[in-house]
């Protein structure tokens, strides 16, 4: 499982996109609350992720997932407005 939070830059990106193709699971931060909005929208336009979500629920589904539950992510919805504006 990847995480990717805020930041600038690509190597988050590079990681998440190794961790999907090893079958893993990649989740981003929703850039709309991310002090640095520029990685999420790399992924969230790069990468094939799994889930944009808000930090609250990010650590929801990791304590989840951690526990061995199935987690029910949806696909992020493409239209993201925080990196159509970019």
């Amino acid at each position: 499982m990847g995480v990717l939070l805020s930041g600038y830059g690509d190597d988050g990106v590079s990681g998440l996109i190794d961790i999907k193709k090893a079958g893993g699971l990649s989740l981003v931060q929703n850039p709309e609350e991310a002090l640095q909005a520029s990685m999420p929208c790399t992924a969230i336009r790069d990468d094939d992720v799994d889930a944009v979500l808000t930090l609250h629920a990010l650590a929801a589904a990791i304590v989840d997932l951690v526990k061995g539950e199935v987690v029910d992510v949806k696909p992020p919805d493409r239209a993201v407005s925080q990196c159509d504006q970019r």
